[in-house]
């Protein structure tokens, strides 16, 4: 089966995240543990790859428990991550990840001439 991996999914098959700067995406806080991680996305995503090393810097590509579409594969949510300040850094996918909004606006999937006029 051949997978479309440029596949933009729709909004409704999205979930709808937050992000407050500094601070959280959707229910991911910085500073979590990995295990607080998986806890919080428990259900939803679940951990595809990971890695870690000696040093405690570790990341993970998250997907989604069930898939939306069929054929789609790539991961919805990157976090990145050490072991001494847990999680430190969170992608989403643009093309299939959450849609992350900031004050009502969405931040995914978004043109750059929108972020000239954005108020932070």
């Amino acid at each position: 089966m051949a997978t479309d991996v440029w596949r933009v999914w729709d909004e409704t098959q999205r979930p709808a995240w937050s992000f407050t700067p500094f601070e959280s995406v959707g229910p991911l806080k910085f500073g979590m543990t990995y295990d607080q991680v998986q806890a919080a996305v428990e259900g939803v995503l679940e951990v595809g790859t990971s890695q870690g090393d000696v040093e405690g810097v570790l990341w993970a590509e998250l997907r989604y428990v069930h898939r939306p579409a069929r054929g789609c594969v790539g991961p919805a949510v990157t976090v990145y991550g050490d072991r001494s300040i847990g999680l430190a850094g969170i992608a989403v996918n643009a093309l299939r990840g959450p849609q992350v909004t900031l004050h009502g606006t969405e931040l995914v999937g978004q043109t750059p001439s929108q972020w000239q006029t954005f108020e932070w």
